[in-house]
């Protein structure tokens, strides 16, 4: 794996003010949307807090590698906060991944724990890790706040493609974590407001997270959906009340087929990724 180099440490990061300040103005607003349930900001806050106070009981330190192996979901997004805000390094594995890019994950990494579903735990535990089930995690109790995490320690590891060998890990610093959080938000063609959607399919695991916490911090609604699903699809963007979505070159191609030229209002942008699309997409 790769570390930044150049880093610059500032002060430590407030994961855990930003988070329930986020909840104290916005409150009773719907924050994150998985197709299944709704959850508020005040309720984020809280099931965040709680994940994290869990993972500490569970002795994980500051810095250290832990895997997530999670549909697109209200779980992961109440997940990946929780690793902020507990100061964690949060890995994310792909859910699609199959049990050899799993392990190749786990071990690039040194994971040795990994928060994922029963779905998924025989093939974590083949790989030597503590399994921390999100099913029996528990959300009782106010949110009660974290302590700033120092800004160098680790905060994240992206996995590369593989589509040039085995996947590389990628360190970001908790303070890198913030600052591309906040350059993303800074080079949005606008600023979300509150009640503003974004609809989200690709994995959390890379952009569809960025975007999530890009519009919650301006008191959006993410539309979290596990693949696209065109008359799911179809129903979502039909109301008309959904701003933005995000979709490389491959699902615009799904979009197409199964729509065509149809319009749909009030989406003004669709972001994709950074691979070039061609005149006909």
């Amino acid at each position: 794996m790769a570390a930044n180099a150049g880093q610059q440490n500032l002060d430590p990061i407030a994961w855990s003010s930003h988070l329930l300040a986020l909840a104290a103005r916005f409150g009773d607003a719907p924050a994150v949307n998985d197709g299944k349930e709704t959850i508020t900001y005040a309720e984020l806050a809280r099931r965040a807090h709680a994940i994290a106070a869990q993972l500490k009981a569970h002795g994980i330190e500051t810095g250290e590698p832990v895997g997530m192996l999670l549909p697109n979901s209200i779980a992961a997004v109440c997940v990946s906060y929780a690793m902020m805000l507990c100061g964690a390094c949060e890995t994310s594995i792909a859910w699609s991944s199959t049990d050899a890019e799993l392990g190749w994950a786990i071990s690039l990494a040194k994971v040795s724990r990994v928060v994922t579903t029963k779905r998924r735990e025989a093939a974590v535990r083949s790989n030597a890790c503590e399994v921390l089930l999100v099913d029996d995690m528990r959300f009782d109790g106010a949110a009660a706040g974290c302590a700033p995490v120092p800004s160098h320690a680790w905060g994240r590891i992206f996995f590369s493609s593989g589509t040039t060998g085995k996947p590389k890990g990628i360190v970001y610093s908790h303070e890198r974590r913030w600052r591309g959080n906040e350059l993303l938000k800074s080079v949005l063609p606008w600023v979300p407001q509150p009640g503003s959607r974004i609809l989200l399919m690709t994995p959390f695991t890379h952009g569809a997270s960025l975007l999530t916490y890009a519009w919650l911090d301006h008191g959006g609604e993410a539309i979290l959906l596990d693949g696209v699903d065109p008359p799911q699809l179809e129903a979502i963007l039909n109301r008309g009340d959904v701003e933005a979505l995000f979709a490389p070159p491959t699902v615009i191609a799904k979009l197409a087929s199964a729509f065509g030229t149809r319009h749909f209002p009030g989406v003004r942008c669709v972001f994709t990724g950074t691979q070039t699309l061609t005149p006909a997409m």
